[in-house]
């Protein structure tokens, strides 16, 4: 019960600090998946130490930052190099920490314009980087201990597959203004999924809980807007979604960060689109799925 309640408060905790604050760059939802696979799931997600969890999701947030204030391109083609930058950052760290890929893509994406976005992204996550350590100092997780991932030609070709396969998704989302339908967390998904043959049954319940998840975010968030809370209704929204999420992940036995960033994404979303941003998930994680599919059991038919 200690890990659920410690994950939906390092869920939560940067929406509060958002409203209290006034700055809506707090929110970063990767921390969000950073959380769930860090703290909930049962075993560490990703082939990375704590202090490389911190360097490359910075670094990555730093050059996020600042593609979207100096490169003056359409949005699809600055979130199509946004991409191209975080693969390249990704092969090249040697881990499998895909959030990166969302760190540099949502300031793109949400179109930051100054230099808080960073600083908030290291500091969240040196937070929840405490957060694991003291979890382990008290014997409530195991240390683990992990090998560089070793970077072969197949990883290279994934790599450029899925760079030319995300071109036309991002493209139809600006042009019909449904953006989120290749939100950045949906981008870490088929990042990490193109490197496996999943059975089919299994993509179904990943598109299904990454669906869940975001409807969850947008119902709450809809809910509290309606309510018209004069303070914090963006609290109480992040609240209700992170417990929900972390009961359906614990029931499902599926602790896919990705959907988890998914679920605190809706609270960035705009009041207007909002109705809309379970379909853009559901839209985006489907013909997601599939192309990762097509490019793992390509590969590995060739391999």
């Amino acid at each position: 019960m200690i890990l659920k309640v410690i994950t939906c408060l390092s869920m939560t905790f940067m929406i509060f600090l958002a409203e209290f604050t006034g700055e809506k760059e707090i929110i970063f939802p990767e921390i969000a998946a950073l959380a769930m696979g860090s703290i909930l799931a049962p075993k560490f997600a990703w082939k990375v130490n704590k202090t490389s969890m911190i360097f490359y999701i910075f670094i990555c947030a730093v050059f996020g930052t600042l593609i979207s204030c100096f490169l003056q391109l359409p949005l699809w083609l600055k979130l199509f190099f946004a991409y191209f930058v975080g693969q390249t950052v990704f092969l090249f760290s040697k881990t499998t920490l895909a959030p990166m890929i969302s760190a540099i893509v949502l300031p793109v994406m949400i179109g930051t314009t100054g230099a808080f976005y960073p600083f908030i992204a290291f500091a969240l996550t040196f937070f929840t980087v405490i957060v694991r350590l003291l979890l382990e100092k008290f014997d409530l997780k195991q240390k683990e201990t992990f090998d560089k991932n070793i970077i072969g030609k197949n990883d290279i070709l994934r790599a450029i597959l899925r760079q030319i396969s995300v071109l036309p998704v991002l493209y139809f989302a600006v042009k019909y203004n449904v953006k989120f339908l290749a939100a950045p967390p949906l981008l870490v998904a088929f990042t990490e999924l193109s490197g496996k043959n999943i059975p089919f049954k299994q993509c179904f319940k990943i598109i299904f809980f990454i669906t869940l998840c975001a409807f969850f975010g947008a119902v709450f968030r809809i809910v509290f807007l309606k309510a018209q809370i004069p303070v914090f209704h963006l609290t109480f929204a992040a609240i209700l979604t992170s417990v929900f999420t972390v009961f359906t992940a614990n029931k499902m036995k599926m602790y896919l960060p990705p959907a988890a960033a998914m679920s605190m994404l809706a609270m960035l979303v705009d009041e207007k689109t909002v109705i809309i941003y379970p379909f853009a998930a559901f839209t985006g994680i489907f013909i997601l799925v599939v192309i990762s599919q097509i490019i793992s059991k390509k590969i590995i038919k060739n391999g």
